[in-house]
């Protein structure tokens, strides 16, 4: 599956105008925490992309801005800017259901930077930017 970036949510890992490669998912088992997804939200034609943050039956909560899982820091995922104002009281991630997340909490704050995502919405994992050249790589 080809898809271009539009939107700036996901800086610095994607930029508008990159292009991926995304995997087609056939079963929820694949996708892991900090995984790029493409999805499909409700009454929206066009696919969206986040950053797997929670995974189903997880405790997700934001402390000025770091993010806990069942109570303990998540600190592999440098890709993600953090906002020091950024706050969430706990709460459980439904069994069906994936937390997702911009890699820019700042641009997003004040607008839905962190958002649950029903299983069947989740359409495919980014592997790989191939365009343009000069921001190539790999998303796993």
């Amino acid at each position: 599956m080809f898809f271009s970036v539009y939107r700036k949510n996901m800086e610095p890992t994607l930029r508008p105008g990159d292009k991926i490669i995304a995997q087609v998912l056939k079963h929820p088992g694949q996708i892991k925490r900090g995984n790029i997804v493409l999805f499909r939200e409700f009454l929206v034609s066009s696919c969206e992309i986040n950053r797997v943050i929670g995974l189903p039956g997880e405790e997700l909560q934001i402390r000025r801005g770091e993010i806990y899982i069942n109570d303990k820091l998540i600190s592999g995922i440098k890709e993600i800017r953090r906002d020091l104002f950024t706050n969430l009281e706990p709460i459980t991630i439904p069994n069906d259901c994936f937390s997702l997340i911009c890699d820019d909490m700042k641009l997003s704050r004040g607008s839905l930077y962190l958002s649950m995502i029903h299983t069947e919405k989740i359409l495919s994992r980014a592997l790989f930017v191939y365009w343009p050249l000069k921001h190539a790589k790999y998303l796993l």
